[in-house]
């Protein structure tokens, strides 16, 4: 039996027929896309795909028959030969601690702050006790998820979930 490569023609006059696994992700269009076009995740969470990505990891679902709007949930067949691992449950570097991650981007984004600033001001606060200064009022869910945000931050920096003492490990200040 040779290798099936999808997206090359068939070079082998012997090729024989296959089954073939393709790994797909459930996302949301972020634009009008047409069946086959090549995607990837857009701004700051691993939902919302479009065209005009850094980073295009397959397609949209060429099986579907009519062009899809923005808001659309569809399904995202990923590159041949990207994911790290296959068995019905597979993996892909994109997709990495995906829901921890996305849960960061979205805290970050309401502190108006970006996600990698986020993960070093919680490593400034671990390794030396750095207070961050927020440009803004403090908002309220800083002190109420600040135990979700550890266990968020452990799971994608493969750190220990930190104990969260009387003070909730809450390492902001506002402006004021």
């Amino acid at each position: 039996m040779h290798e099936i490569k999808l997206g090359e023609l068939v070079e082998n006059p012997n090729q024989q027929r296959d089954a073939i696994h393709i790994a797909v992700a459930p996302v949301v269009a972020a634009e009008s896309l047409k069946p086959g076009d090549h995607i990837g995740f857009l701004g700051y969470d691993t939902i919302h795909v479009g065209k005009d990505s850094d980073n295009l990891l397959g397609i949209v679902d060429p099986f579907l028959k009519d062009e899809l709007k923005a808001g659309q949930r569809f399904l995202l067949f990923l590159y041949q030969n990207t994911v790290t691992g296959m068995r019905h449950h597979w993996e892909h570097p994109a997709f990495v601690s995906t829901e921890s991650e996305a849960w960061l981007k979205e805290f970050a984004h309401d502190l108006e702050m970006t996600y990698e600033n986020l993960l070093a001001a919680a490593s400034e606060y671990l390794n030396n006790g750095e207070i961050y200064c927020l440009p803004i009022d403090t908002p309220d869910r800083v002190f109420s998820d600040m135990p979700k945000f550890w266990y968020h931050y452990s799971v994608v920096t493969n750190q220990p979930a930190v104990a969260v003492p009387d003070d909730d490990n809450n390492f902001f200040r506002c402006a004021c």
